[in-house]
């Protein structure tokens, strides 16, 4: 009896041993396969992106700024070149201000215009309420195609260059896939340099993480640096990124900057955080 008992345990054990195997097995060919990531949404899908930007500054004193955009995108067609023509329009607009001697709060959809502040606010963010951004976007996630932001913002540089940046979003998060298939422990880079912005340059390294059947999981880090006249030195850049499998669509981004400056003659330190998610609501 005895015998025949530890017989069936060993054959459970041997059973529950071959299942962990295959299982640990499979996990391990999904993460060694190659993957050829692709921007391949279905045409007349429907996106909502919400992107938010947290900017803490400590200059003469902490300032801590956090602004939340809630953006439509639309996958209009295929071009005759194969890129997608898209639709982007922005919703709604959050955002908080505060600093040692003041603290607002401004929201598009229950505008308070109680401060000088809260009124150019107003003034500056109602301009793109429901304003249509049409532009294309390739399989790698290369855009193309103008805004209207240049009259939008007419001489107010600082703002138009400020949506040039949540325009990434618009466009996967602002990642651009490499040509060739991936794997896990995959390394590709890029280089952004925006002589607008404070001669901003941005350099950033990509790593595959983990693949799984419907996710792939992406390390980021890198460097900025700032060089004008005006504002000089850089930091670092560190984050992560979940993709649809199928799509390549972003699911989720969070990406830290760290940095200290000089603007202007003052030593500034600060963290910028911004955190993307998209979520499929019409198909």
């Amino acid at each position: 009896m005895l015998k025949t008992k530890l017989i069936h345990i060993n054959s459970i054990q041997i059973v529950a041993f071959l299942g962990f195997f295959l299982f640990s097995c499979t996990i391990s060919k999904k993460n060694d396969e190659l993957i050829l990531l692709r921007l391949t949404p279905e045409v007349g899908s429907v996106y909502e992106i919400s992107t938010n930007m947290n900017i803490a500054l400590d200059m003469k004193q902490p300032i801590n700024i956090n602004m939340e955009f809630f953006i439509k995108t639309v996958y209009d067609s295929v071009l005759s070149n194969g890129d997608f023509a898209i639709t982007s329009e922005i919703s709604r607009v959050k955002a908080i201000m505060s600093s040692g001697i003041f603290h607002k709060s401004y929201d598009t959809e229950h505008p308070v215009l109680e401060s000088d502040i809260e009124k150019e606010l107003h003034k500056k963010l109602s301009k793109i309420i429901d304003v249509k951004f049409n532009g294309s976007i390739n399989s790698i996630g290369e855009t193309e195609g103008k805004t209207n932001l240049d009259s939008l913002f007419k001489g107010d540089e600082q703002m138009k260059e400020q949506f040039e940046e949540i325009q990434k979003s618009f466009s996967n998060g602002g990642v651009v896939f490499p040509k060739e298939s991936v794997k896990k422990g995959s390394v590709w880079n890029r280089k952004i340099e925006n002589l607008e912005n404070q001669n901003m340059t941005q350099k950033i390294n990509y790593k595959v993480k983990k693949i799984t059947p419907k996710e792939v999981f992406i390390d980021i880090s890198g460097v900025i640096s700032y060089g004008s006249k005006d504002v000089t030195g850089g930091g670092k850049i560190k984050g992560t990124m979940k993709l649809h499998r199928n799509t390549g669509i972003n699911k989720f981004s969070r990406i830290n900057q760290d940095y200290k400056m000089d603007i202007n003659g003052y030593k500034a330190t600060g963290v910028n955080t911004i955190e993307v998610k998209s979520e499929l609501i019409e198909n």
